[in-house]
């Protein structure tokens, strides 16, 4: 069978869809190319000339003089200078020994992380906002404000010992950052979480969990106008449950109301100057921009 030879403008293409959609099966069904062709693209073993780049004796050669030396393929790959994925598949033909040793052993939350907190109520917040638990393998935030992913990243950090992988790209002409962590088991204990009600032991939990909860969620979903908060969400279960909670807080029940903002979207609207005032002093905001809003918002 003829092999079909590909224009530099498919190879420019399938490149720039793997920076989205990661996988070379997809890419390649999307540009009709064999997905063999595009893993060859993405792990730089060929070029459009079919030229190799990287020799694999070459590689294997190297490794054999460093490989007791490192402690994960991650380190290996960085110390032999070649993509992890070509890494990957190296050791594992190569040095079936090693890569047991070196292979990343999944990512597990212990029974205390998935106990209430504040710092996991705050987070909780957010993944009830702007975050997705959707990707396989992947929980993320997708935002354009730097601060906010940097928060929340940091936070996510200290709470499940992971660090983020951090990226920005620019969409419909506009920058957006992304934090992302890699663990089966975090994007399973958020998607149960999320696929029902706001959990009890938040919504009747302690007043520090209750207030870190919804300034996570108001960090994503809140607006700080002039004479009022506006915090949205498509389902009014969960724009409910945060009014209780205000309500729990101290704040008058008269002064929080939800409406219809535009569309399928609601707005739980706080309203009046002592309870803004309450709002800056218990619950507050964790972006600098959204906080200096809330202190022209309560005169203070």
């Amino acid at each position: 069978m003829r092999r079909r030879n590909h224009s530099k403008e498919e190879y420019t293409k399938a490149m720039k869809l793997l920076r989205k959609y990661k996988s070379p099966a997809k890419v390649g069904k999307l540009l009709r190319i064999p997905r063999t062709t595009v893993r060859n693209w993405k792990l730089r073993y060929v070029t459009l000339d079919k030229k190799k780049v990287i020799e694999e004796k070459d590689i294997v050669n190297k490794m054999k003089n460093i490989i007791d030396s490192v402690k994960s393929i991650p380190e290996l790959a960085t110390k032999s200078n070649i993509p992890y994925n070509s890494c990957l598949l190296i050791v594992r033909k190569y040095f079936p020994n090693e890569y047991k040793q070196l292979k990343k052993k999944p990512h597990k939350l212990s029974e205390e992380q998935k106990k209430m907190s504040p710092e996991l109520a705050y987070i909780l917040g957010v993944m009830f906002g702007d975050g997705c638990a959707k990707e396989y393998c992947r929980i993320s935030l997708y935002v354009i404000d730097k601060e906010f992913r940097d928060t929340f990243a940091e936070r996510v950090s200290k709470w499940c010992g992971l660090k983020p992988g951090l990226s920005q790209r620019v969409s419909r002409g506009r920058l957006f950052y992304l934090c992302y962590f890699d663990s089966k088991d975090m994007q399973i204990f958020f998607n149960e979480i999320k696929e029902g009600k706001i959990p009890k032991d938040l919504v009747y939990g302690n007043d520090n969990v209750k207030r870190m909860f919804i300034k996570g969620f108001a960090d994503s979903e809140g607006s700080f106008q002039r004479y009022t908060i506006g915090i949205y969400n498509t389902n009014t279960n969960v724009l409910d449950s945060i009014r209780n909670m205000l309500i729990s807080l101290g704040f008058d029940e008269n002064r929080l109301r939800i409406r219809v903002s535009h569309g399928s979207v609601y707005e739980l609207v706080i309203s009046g100057s002592d309870s803004l005032k309450l709002y800056k002093e218990i619950i507050g905001s964790d972006i600098k921009r959204k906080q200096e809003k809330l202190e022209a918002t309560t005169g203070i």
